[in-house]
This record gives structure tokens, C-alpha cells and sequence, in this order.
């Protein structure tokens, strides 16, 4: 449709034209109809003094240079149909028709549009903009959309300068940007090239956890970091201190160097020789000592193990990419999660964000996807993937 300003001697024209193109942009992803209602319901939620709040409508020369305006209409229905999608995951015709014909739930994703909008800073303002339409646009769903937002909070609360020397802070710097990085991936459907860095997550947060309960491993960690770097990037020796500390290392069978290298500070926990017998210097024998706690951290081994398969397989193309966000989405909801809430403890941090609770929020969305994720089978994939319209 030609922009003619000229031609909008009234503000009901131009809202009917809006209308018109937003129906239009997402055709064949939600139902016309129900879009621009659930769209005028948000917008009248927010009010004007709300849009200018979260989508600042003052032009300046910078702005538009750098391409940074943003333009509520469109970033609002994003959010509408991303979190509708989410809602409608292997619903039967019926059920999805049902329930968009349900005021009780129409209010619901009302709200859950406003309370995403609320958290614009942290989540919707760091998008980049490229295609407009690509894959499901996973990130506008519930749990990944919620990641987004407490990865870049952790990062905005490291960059406070009183929080600079925060013990433990280049665990949380590096779980949050790996973690941008796997969602950035999610969100342009690249899931093959998503696993190894899901691994990546899952090898820091499990160190973290196991250094968390032994801090006074954390100097050999960092001596032994310091020497894989030297090794590996800059092609030196093993210095002197490494080889004795190898050669006085706890665990005689491990007879590699380089997984010693990476995992040697074990030897400084307390009893972990005791209850891990085998792979001593790994992520699988520290999730091993993670287990004999919590045997719940026996999650963290499947995924990773998983993770290790995708890898050296090939998932380009994969039948069934819902699958893949299933298991990405619970990955870094395992990680980025329980780090964002370490790190607000520790720093005795209101977990709240622009009055949101994120930490309950989140909570009730990963039971939703859990929910969803049970009722896996290649009818509902095949259901979910021919339904393209919610």
C-alpha cells in the first residue's frame, strides 16, 4: 500500500489502513480478525502515555540513521502472534478455536502481550533487525523471550560499577552472552549450529555450580584456565607448575594431559575422588558429583549428552524444528535461570524487572512448554506444522 499522508484527513482512515497492512503482514499466521482485536485490546491497555513509554516516538537524526526507530503497531502484533503460537502448540482445531473465542483467554494474552511489552528495554529493543518473516520467530514465545530479557539484565547489572569485582562474575558474564548467542540462533531457526553452544552453556553452569560449593577451588581453576590458554592459543609448554601438578594428580588412570588441564581443580574438592570413580576430569564425572547431591542434575547429563550427538550428527533440515526448540528452550532455561537467580541473591538484587516478576513469570511458562513437550508425537508435529494458521 502507497504511504500518501495527504490522503489521511482523518485519524479513522489511517487506523483502518493500519489495520488493513497488519492483517495483510501476518496473513497465514493468525487469524485476521482476531489479531486486530487482541491489537486494539493491547494498545488501549497501554494507553498513549503507555506506547510512548515503551516505544519512544521521538525522531531524531540519530535515530534514523542508525535505524533505530521502532514502530509499536508492528512490534506489538509480533508479540501477539508469537505468544499465541505458543499458547496454540498441539491444540486440536476445536480446542484452538474454542479458546480464541474464549473472552477469559483473549484477556489472558492481552496481558501476557502487555506484561512482554513492559519488558521492551531488556528484550524486544536488543532484536536485530533483519527478515521480518522467518521459521516460527521462536523468540516471541513465552521461555525464550523470558531468557532474552534475564540475559540482558545480568548483563546490565555486571556492567554497574559497583558490581565489577562480584565473585563468580565471568561465570555469569559468559552463561548470558553464550546464552544471547543460542537464542539469537533460535531465533533465525539455525537449531543444528544451537546444540554445540547449548553444550557450551551446560559445561560453564555445572563448573559454576561445582565451584559454588567449593570457592576455594576457584585459584587453580583459574591458574589451569590461564595455561589452556597459553597452550592452546599461543602454542606454549606445559610450564613446569602444570607438570607437577599433573603428576601428583589424585586420579592415576586419567593418563590424558589436556582433560587434566581442563578439569584438574577438582582435586581440590573435598571427597569428590570418593564419589566420582570414573572420568574423574569431566563434565560427566562433575554432573556425577552434582548428582550425589541433587538427582536432578542427572537432567543436565542427558541433555549434554544429547547435545554431544547433534553435534557430530547432522540436524540441518530437521522434520520436526519444534523438537529442537523444545529441547533448546529447557536447556537455557536450566542455565540461564537458576544464574540469574544465583546472581540476584548473591547481590541481594530485587529479581523484578520494570515491575515484572520475571522469576514467576518464567516459572509458569516453562510449565506450559514442559506440558507441551510431554505431548510429543509425530501426529502432533505433523498436526502443529501443517496448522499454519492459529
Amino acid at each position: 500500500m502507497e504511504l500518501n499522508p495527504s490522503k489521511y484527513q482523518n485519524q479513522k482512515q489511517f487506523i483502518k489502513d493500519t489495520d488493513k497492512v497488519l492483517r495483510e503482514l501476518f496473513k497465514g499466521e493468525i487469524k485476521g480478525n482476531f489479531l486486530i482485536k487482541i491489537y486494539h485490546e493491547v494498545s488501549n491497555k497501554l494507553g498513549v502515555n503507555g506506547l510512548i513509554k515503551y516505544y519512544p516516538l521521538t525522531l531524531t537524526m540519530e535515530n534514523s540513521i542508525a535505524g533505530n526507530t521502532s514502530n509499536p503497531e508492528f512490534e506489538i502484533c509480533k508479540h501477539i502472534v508469537g505468544l499465541h503460537k505458543s499458547n496454540m502448540i498441539f491444540l486440536s482445531d476445536e480446542e484452538r478455536i474454542k479458546k480464541q473465542n474464549d473472552i477469559k483467554y483473549q484477556n489472558q494474552l492481552v496481558n501476557e502481550v502487555v506484561d512482554q511489552i513492559k519488558l521492551n528495554k531488556y528484550g524486544a529493543s536488543f532484536f536485530r533487525k533483519r527478515q521480518i518473516f522467518y521459521g516460527d520467530r521462536f523468540l516471541y514465545f513465552h521461555v525464550p523471550y523470558d531468557l532474552f530479557v534475564m540475559c540482558t539484565r545480568i548483563n546490565e547489572i555486571l556492567t554497574q560499577e559497583s558490581n565489577k569485582n562480584v565473585n563468580f562474575y565471568s561465570f555469569y558474564a559468559k552463561i548470558s552472552n553464550v546464552g544471547l548467542s543460542a537464542l539469537s540462533l533460535l531465533e533465525d531457526n539455525f537449531l543444528d549450529n544451537t546444540y554445540p553452544i547449548c553444550r557450551n552453556i551446560i559445561e560453564l553452569y555445572v563448573e559454576f555450580i561445582v565451584l559454588l560449593s567449593c570457592p576455594s577451588a576457584i585459584e587453580k581453576y583459574n591458574y589451569l584456565s590461564s595455561v589452556e590458554f597459553g597452550k592452546s592459543s599461543c602454542g606454549q609448554e606445559y610450564p613446569e607448575k602444570f607438570l607437577d601438578l599433573y603428576k601428583n594428580r589424585i586420579n592415576k588412570k586419567e593418563t590424558r594431559k589436556n582433560m587434566f588441564l581442563h578439569f584438574g581443580w577438582v582435586d581440590n574438592i573435598p571427597n569428590y575422588h570418593k564419589i566420582v570413580k570414573n572420568n574423574p576430569y569431566s563434565i560427566n564425572g562433575l554432573i556425577t558429583f552434582l548428582e550425589s547431591v541433587d538427582q536432578s542434575y542427572e537432567n543436565y547429563g542427558i541433555f549434554y549428552r544429547r547435545c554431544h550427538s547433534y553435534t557430530h550428527a547432522n540436524v540441518v533440515g530437521i522434520k520436526y524444528p519444534l523438537l529442537s526448540y523444545f529441547e533448546i528452550c529447557i536447556m537455557l532455561y536450566m542455565t540461564i535461570f537458576n544464574t540469574y537467580t544465583v546472581l540476584c541473591e548473591k547481590l541481594k538484587i530485587d529479581s523484578k524487572i520494570n515491575d515484572i516478576d520475571i522469576v514467576s513469570k518464567i516459572e509458569k511458562d516453562i510449565k506450559l512448554l514442559e506440558s507441551q513437550y510431554m505431548k510429543m508425537s509425530t501426529e502432533n508435529f505433523e498436526n502443529y506444522h501443517k496448522n499454519t494458521i492459529n
